[in-house]
C-alpha cells in the first residue's frame, strides 16, 4: 500500500504534464477513488490504506473524497 498523499502528487503531476491543465479538486476525489476502487478489483486489496468516501458538501454529495486531502 502507498500513502494517498503519493497517490494524489502523482496523479496531479501525471494530469498535469500530459493535459498542460492543472488539476481540480473535484478531479483528484474521483480519480483517487477510481484508483482505489480498480484496486479492490484487479489486486483484491487497497491501494492505500485511508479510506476514500464521498464528499459530504451538499452541492458535491456524489462525489468521493479522502479525509488526509481536506
Amino acid at each position: 500500500m502507498i500513502d494517498v498523499r503519493i497517490a494524489a502528487k502523482y496523479l496531479i503531476h501525471r494530469y498535469e504534464e500530459a493535459s498542460g491543465r492543472t488539476m481540480d479538486e473535484m478531479k483528484l476525489h474521483k480519480l483517487l477513488y477510481f484508483t482505489q476502487r480498480e484496486s479492490f478489483i484487479l489486486l483484491g486489496k487497497p491501494m492505500f490504506p485511508e479510506r476514500v468516501t464521498r464528499l459530504k458538501e451538499d452541492s458535491y454529495s456524489h462525489l468521493p473524497q479522502s479525509s488526509v486531502l481536506n
